[in-house]
């Protein structure tokens, strides 16, 4: 409601089905969030965050084209402790001489 409120074209529980040999079919991939039909959301609500989360992310995006993601999990003190970013392709366009700034980790081509 919030980022609608802003200007933001937003939709929720977007459906995202694969194609195989050239027939669409649903396979029950559901974004959380599209944010300017390009960033991710997928909100967790869990003690901890584990692979299959992050796995879960990269999919979406991969699948659906997009670069930006993020992975919230709302179950914590501190809320910047549950925010975790995810951007597929960035070393394709970085000057790799330098410090890039995004954790090694959370880089993936």
């Amino acid at each position: 409601m919030e980022l609608r409120n802003t200007g933001l074209w937003v939709e929720t529980e977007v459906n995202l089905p694969i194609e195989y040999k050239g027939v669409e079919v649903d396979v029950g991939y559901r974004l959380d969030m599209l944010i300017g039909n390009s960033v991710v959301v997928e909100n967790k609500a869990v003690e901890s965050l584990l692979s299959v989360h992050t796995a879960q992310i990269l999919t979406y995006l991969e699948l659906g084209g997009h670069r930006l993601g993020y992975l919230l999990n709302w179950n914590v003190t501190l809320m910047k402790s549950g925010i975790h970013r995810f951007v597929v392709g960035y070393w394709d366009e970085v000057d790799r001489s330098g410090d890039t700034g995004v954790p090694e980790q959370k880089r993936f081509r």
